[in-house]
């Protein structure tokens, strides 16, 4: 046994000289007591099982520091190209990482990956290979996991969690406690958060002068080239003249304050459709799609009455559980990847933004009632690498300028209705291109909000620049449905 608590004390002092790589840096040499105590419960937890699956100590020590490692690995690559640590609620994705690799690879390096899998392999076959036959050399191992158990359950039960975690805050708190601690410390705050009251508010009713058609577009990876800093002489930035055209006509135009850089589409998409603030959340914020079917009764068609709804996005429906929480959230009509031909793609690896416009804009033609379109595009998204001399930010930019196209193709589409309109046209994060675009302070993405009258005129209107986050713009949509507007002659 002191053999044992001798290679468990190595293991303690090597994982917490590990976490001191993890971005954000601690801004003194090593993290916080209460850091160091919670990533040495998780270490010992972890030191205990293995013993009690193998028996072998020393094999223990390997699997603890490999698997720390690999977290610090994962977590700071990360925080390089979306710029925040490995979160909790990015354990929930491990599932979708197998089976949408591209989503993920593209920020792992060929040798990072490469070295991930063999050390996994080959912890792997050392489990296998030195695990004796008899229970004696395993049974420590229980004295080690009791212990852990113990001293994590004082951090769950003491209110120490509330203490050390009381608003969400990823980086100050992983720079003060850790990368572990604060998955750790956020998934009991997560899973202590009461719901919120089911909203009562009266909904939105259709009336004669109300927006016939709403049509809410989702642009993957839209921003302006000019926030992004791709405005140098060597790098010819498209000028968006789609959304130039759409902020002169606008009613409402600004930057969307987004909370996520480069991913996260969820974390916009929830504020849009469902309207409730990211502090409201408190540590749902971080994936709010996780817990989005709780808050149902704040979902857009919910809110509304007398529209039908249909939810357009050309990829897998499963994805997020977009499929179940969409269902949920009172849309009427889902339309996945299965509505698209292959001839779509344009050659890509996604379904095209024009075939989003055209898909919206004969589908809304067929319809005889008002209805409520909210289409997810996908086209823009990274990785952006080209297998010819085209530049990273060529690749994005000649993408982006197909994602403006599809704006002024939807204006020209939603005029010929010749009904009453509603479009509301916005990007859900700023692209994440390594050594070109960063994360940063500024993360907003542009919104634009247009209406036309019954004969597809679009309502004259000089509109100042507004800042909303995706919570108030779903109120300032719903205002706008709300809103009536009389008719003009033709």
């Amino acid at each position: 046994m002191l053999l044992i608590s001798l290679y468990w004390l190595v293991t303690i002092m090597v994982c917490a000289g590990i976490d001191t790589q993890a971005f954000p840096r601690a801004r003194r040499l090593i993290r916080s007591y209460c850091g160091l105590t919670i990533n040495a419960a998780i270490a010992t937890g972890i030191f205990g099982a293995v013993i009690v699956i193998c028996g072998n100590p020393v094999l223990a020590v390997v699997v603890v520091v490999a698997l720390q490692a690999l977290f610090i690995g994962v977590s700071n690559a990360k925080f390089v190209m979306l710029g925040e640590p490995l979160l909790f609620t990015d354990l929930a994705l491990i599932g979708a990482l197998f089976k949408h690799p591209q989503f993920y690879m593209s920020a792992i390096k060929p040798r990072q990956g490469l070295l991930a899998i063999t050390a996994f392999i080959a912890v792997g076959g050392m489990l296998v290979w030195f695990s004796p036959s008899g229970w004696e050399k395993r049974i420590p191992g229980l004295a080690f996991a009791v212990l852990a158990t113990a001293v994590l359950t004082v951090f769950q039960l003491g209110r120490i969690a509330n203490i050390l975690a009381p608003v969400p805050a990823a980086l100050s708190d992983t720079s003060r406690l850790g990368l572990w601690p604060v998955m750790a410390l956020y998934s009991v705050r997560w899973r202590s958060a009461r719901d919120a009251i089911p909203c009562t508010t009266a909904p939105v009713r259709w009336r004669f002068g109300c927006p016939d058609l709403i049509f809410i577009v989702q642009c993957e990876s839209y921003a302006d080239p000019c926030d992004l800093g791709l405005n140098q002489p060597e790098i010819p930035a498209t000028s968006l003249p789609g959304l130039a055209a759409a902020k002169a006509a606008a009613i409402d135009h600004g930057k969307l304050l987004v909370s996520g850089f480069g991913a996260y589409t969820m974390r916009t998409e929830y504020g849009v459709l469902f309207g409730r603030d990211e502090s409201a959340l408190g540590f749902r914020c971080y994936d709010p799609f996780l817990t989005a079917i709780r808050d149902k009764s704040y979902a857009m068609p919910h809110r509304i009455e007398g529209w039908t709804t249909h939810f357009v996005h050309p990829h897998d429906m499963n994805f997020y559980s977009r499929k179940r929480i969409m269902a949920a959230a009172g849309f009427t009509e889902l339309s996945g990847e299965e509505m698209f031909s292959t001839a779509q793609t344009k050659d890509e690896r996604y379904v095209s933004d024009k075939a989003i416009a055209d898909f919206l804009i004969e589908r809304a033609r067929t319809l005889s009632e008002p209805g409520l379109f909210y289409a997810v595009t996908i086209a823009n998204h990274g990785p952006w690498t080209s297998t010819d001399s085209c530049s990273n930010e060529k690749v994005y930019l000649d993408k982006l300028g197909r994602s403006d196209a599809m704006l002024i193709q939807l204006m020209a589409g939603i005029a010929g209705l010749k009904r009453p309109a509603l479009l509301v046209f916005f990007g859900d994060h700023r692209p994440s291109i390594p050594g070109i675009v960063k994360p940063g302070k500024d993360l907003h993405t542009p919104y634009v909000m247009l209406r036309t009258d019954s004969n597809g005129r679009f309502i004259d209107c000089i509109a100042p620049s507004v800042d909303r986050t995706p919570a108030d713009l779903h109120h300032q949509i719903l205002a706008e449905m709300e809103r009536r507007i009389a008719l003009r002659e033709a």
